[in-house]
C-alpha cells in the first residue's frame, strides 16, 4: 500500500470557451511540487462531496487565482459566474478540511480566502493604499524569529509577488509570521490548527526556472507541508 500521503489542491475555472461553464483546470506547477516532495496531488471534482474528501486526503492545498487572460469568447459576467463557482466549491472544501482538523495551506488567493473564512479582511488596492505594484517583482521579507517559515527560510528571503490583494485584518486564531517592506502580510500561520498561509507563490520558486532566480527554495515550505500531513496521518491511526 502507497504510504504518501494524498493532498488534494484546489482548481480554477478554464477560460476557454468550450469549458467555461462547467470545466476546471490546475497550472501543472502545483502538481508537480506536490509530486516531487512526497505527496499524491488529487483534484476534487464534485463540490457535494467536501467531506467525503476530507476524509479522503490527508491534506488541502488552495491555490493562487489563475491571471486573468484576455478570451473574446469569456464575457466579464462569464468570469464572475466562473469566480463564484469555484469560491464556493473552496469555501466547502475548506469547511470541511477545518472540521477535520486536517492541514491547510493556501497560497496567495488561497491565502487571503482562509484569512476571509476566518473572519478577517482584506486591503483590496495594495497600488493605491502602499504606492506599490505587487506583480512580477521580487522582494525580500521578513520573518518572525521561531516561526514555520523563518525556520524553513531563515529571517529574510527573497519571495516573488503576484497580487494586488492582501490581508488588512487577521482571522481568528490567524497570526502574522512574516511582513513585506510595505510592512503587508507574507505568510501566516494558525494558533492552534494546522494551517498555513502564504502571500507569493512557492510552485513558481522552484526548478530551474524558479521566481525570481534569487529567491529562496519552493519546494522547502511543499515538503514541509506534506511532512505535516504525513505525521498527522500517521497519528491519526
Amino acid at each position: 500500500m502507497d504510504k504518501r500521503p494524498v493532498i488534494m489542491i484546489g482548481w480554477s475555472s478554464c477560460l476557454d470557451d468550450q469549458f467555461y461553464s462547467h470545466g476546471m483546470m490546475l497550472l501543472r506547477a502545483y502538481e508537480l511540487a506536490v509530486t516531487v516532495n512526497g505527496g499524491i496531488p488529487l483534484i476534487p471534482l464534485e463540490g457535494s462531496c467536501a467531506d467525503g474528501y476530507a476524509r479522503l486526503a490527508d491534506g488541502l492545498i488552495l491555490p493562487g487565482a489563475q491571471r486573468e487572460t484576455v478570451v473574446s469568447a469569456v464575457s466579464s459576467q462569464m468570469k464572475k459566474v466562473m469566480s463564484n463557482r469555484r469560491e464556493a466549491f473552496h469555501e466547502d472544501l475548506l469547511e470541511a478540511f477545518l472540521k477535520a482538523e486536517k492541514p491547510v495551506m493556501g497560497i496567495c488567493e488561497g491565502c487571503q480566502k482562509i484569512n476571509c473564512f476566518l473572519g478577517g479582511t482584506l486591503n483590496v488596492d495594495l497600488e493605491k493604499t502602499c504606492g506599490v505594484t505587487h506583480w512580477n517583482s521580487g522582494h525580500e521579507i521578513t520573518c518572525e524569529k521561531g516561526s514555520l517559515i523563518e525556520r524553513l527560510w531563515g529571517g529574510t528571503p527573497v519571495v516573488n509577488s503576484f497580487h494586488n490583494f492582501a490581508i488588512e485584518k487577521p482571522g481568528e486564531g490567524i497570526k502574522i509570521t512574516a511582513v513585506s517592506p510595505q510592512g503587508n502580510a507574507e505568510a501566516f500561520e494558525h494558533e492552534r490548527l494546522p494551517i498555513y498561509g502564504f502571500q507569493f507563490h512557492p510552485e513558481r520558486m522552484r526548478g530551474d526556472e524558479k521566481l525570481p532566480a534569487d529567491g529562496a527554495d519552493g519546494d522547502v515550505i511543499f515538503k514541509e507541508f506534506i511532512r505535516i500531513c504525513s505525521e498527522r496521518k500517521v497519528t491519526a491511526r
